[in-house]
């Protein structure tokens, strides 16, 4: 896997500049079983988690993603964050996109996350459940905000396989 990396703890700052909480990255061990858990929970699942892990994106923004904002070919993501002004380009390595090509060329129109992305519209506590449930299952403490693991965890390791690299080959 990505050993090294995920020893490193990502500091959250307030708009301020102060520190707001220091979230530790997950282990390379923790990490493989949270993949794990999520892909027995279903392709969808596992798809979900590997963008969080391999975009940086935030929950909401892998539900809104489209498949015209991939290009699998160049590995690359183009999409407007909700949370941005600005379209950014996140280039992808091949674990993502080995999971992204598991969908059928047929089945690679509208959102990439069919199931999971209008729920998050329409029943967010289903989905936050199951996040819950994947975490747990892999032997982490679940927190939506706090001390605990969440979706955002997966944030926080992008962020730190970015900043203190990862191996050339999870890049091609």
């Amino acid at each position: 896997m990505m050993e090294g990396w995920s020893r490193k703890a990502v500091v959250r700052r307030t708009t301020g500049g102060k520190p707001q909480a220091v979230r530790r990255t997950l282990t390379d061990k923790e990490l493989f079983e949270v993949l794990m858990q999520a892909g027995l929970e279903g392709a969808e699942w596992s798809r979900l988690f590997a963008l969080g892990l391999y975009t940086g994106l935030r929950l909401l923004d892998c539900g809104c993603l489209d498949w015209k904002d991939i290009d699998l070919e160049r590995s690359l993501v183009r999409f407007r964050p909700s949370m941005q002004k600005q379209t950014v380009d996140i280039a992808f390595g091949r674990s993502l996109r080995d999971e992204l090509m598991e969908v059928s060329p047929e089945d690679r129109h509208g959102l990439v996350l069919p199931a999971i992305g209008p729920m998050l519209k329409t029943n967010r506590t289903r989905v936050s459940a199951t996040i819950r449930k994947i975490f747990t299952q892999a032997g982490l403490e679940y927190s939506e905000r706090g001390s605990g693991f969440g979706f955002s965890t997966l944030r926080a390791c992008y962020i730190a396989m970015v900043r203190f690299g990862y191996p050339e080959e999870s890049r091609k």
